[in-house]
């Protein structure tokens, strides 16, 4: 996924580049920014593109209405060096699935058991029959 960065260029205009962009996702970006002027572009050595678009906007309002609605994670560079994230229709997934099943310990009448020897009283790290190995 291509990442976003916006900075104010001069009064009024701003940019917006597109990092790490692939094939599929760039009729995509070039559909939503049909106002924009593209004023570069580039190449990274993964052959992903780069691209930089700008545009005069009358209101500083204008911009965030607009950003707020793309469908990417947006970071937005400040002149004094400082990056904020912007609020976009961006969301990723909260809640990470597992990546195993988890499963409870086992216990047998209310204690756990090893589950190397299977013996109630103990677990793995200070299992006997397995230091004995």
């Amino acid at each position: 996924m291509e990442t976003v960065s916006l900075w104010k260029v001069e009064n009024n205009r701003y940019a917006l580049q597109f990092n790490k962009v692939k094939p599929r996702e760039r009729s995509v970006i070039f559909s939503l920014l049909k106002g924009w002027q593209e004023t570069g572009s580039g190449f990274h050595r993964d052959g992903s593109e780069i691209f930089i678009f700008s545009k005069d906007l009358l209101e500083d309002e204008d911009i965030y209405r607009f950003v707020r609605e793309l469908p990417f994670p947006i970071i937005e560079e400040k002149k004094s060096g400082e990056s904020k994230r912007v609020k976009t229709a961006f969301r990723p997934e909260k809640i990470k699935p597992p990546l195993t099943n988890a499963k409870g310990s086992a216990k047998i009448r209310g204690q756990r058991i090893c589950s190397q020897c299977g013996v109630a009283g103990h677990n793995v790290r200070s299992c006997k029959v397995k230091n004995d190995l």
